[in-house]
């Protein structure tokens, strides 16, 4: 059966008490089909499925999922659990354990529109975004973001001019992590990722002279949880908020 919605992730989160829910959800932009039914994710192996397990804490989590034979993708401490892959029976088991809350497939994600290769940087963009919120009032005052940064996750972010430079025409270095394939440079083969990255914090100038991003002054963290095809799991996703929680002080 498939599904579409934006992705809304409903996670346990500790705030001094175990039952405090923390609820994230990934607007940018991000129109994300989930599919592929729970017993669909067998498919990987003919034993094992892809799960998503939250329990009491991440280690033991970690700890009984690799005890009944799983295999830990990614330790995710945002929601006391990890992402596996896991025997059926294994599935069943912990699903009864007083340490376990909540068993959830880890069903795929996609985003739904495919945009131009991310190496096409001569054309000169052209957005009503900006004015349509009235940035420019903003951008009069000199205000245009800077001190502020912004996390993008999604398929990346390419290299176009309006995202590495800031508007002052000096370097934008963008932060990198990839949940996807563990890249170690920034880059944005599908197309979704730079473009959202573009209405935030384009800084190129279009005919009417107004910037084509938001807050062109801001500084980027591209978090790749999407693949180059626009596809991941739910457990990239996951992953990529956790390190932008991690990470938040850098």
């Amino acid at each position: 059966m498939t599904t579409t919605r934006s992705l809304t992730l409903k996670m346990e989160h500790s705030l001094g008490s175990q039952h405090a829910v923390l609820r994230l959800a990934l607007v940018a932009a991000l129109v994300l089909t989930a599919f592929a039914p729970f017993v669909g994710a067998a498919a990987r192996s003919s034993a094992a499925v892809a799960v998503i397990v939250e329990g009491r804490s991440t280690e033991q989590v970690a700890q009984l999922v690799q005890a009944w034979g799983g295999v830990v993708t990614f330790r995710l401490p945002i929601i006391h659990g990890v992402a596996a892959t896991l025997p059926r029976e294994g599935v069943a088991a912990l699903r009864a354990h007083p340490s376990v809350t909540r068993i959830t497939a880890d069903r795929a994600v996609h985003s739904l529109s495919v945009l131009a290769d991310d190496d096409d940087d001569d054309d000169t963009p052209d957005t009503d975004y900006p004015e349509v919120i009235n940035a420019n009032y903003v951008w009069a005052e000199g205000y245009t973001g800077q001190g502020v940064t912004v996390a993008v996750l999604d398929t990346g972010i390419g290299k176009d001019k309006g995202l590495t430079k800031f508007p002052s025409g000096s370097k934008r270095d963008i932060i990198w992590a990839d949940m996807v394939g563990g890249s170690k440079k920034a880059d944005d083969k599908y197309g979704h990722g730079s473009h959202v990255a573009g209405i935030i914090a384009n800084s190129q100038t279009g005919s009417d002279d107004s910037y084509g991003g938001v807050a062109p002054g801001v500084g980027l963290v591209g978090v790749k949880v999407l693949g180059d095809d626009g596809s991941g799991s739910y457990s990239t996703v996951i992953a990529g908020l956790n390190w932008v929680l991690a990470n938040k002080s850098r």
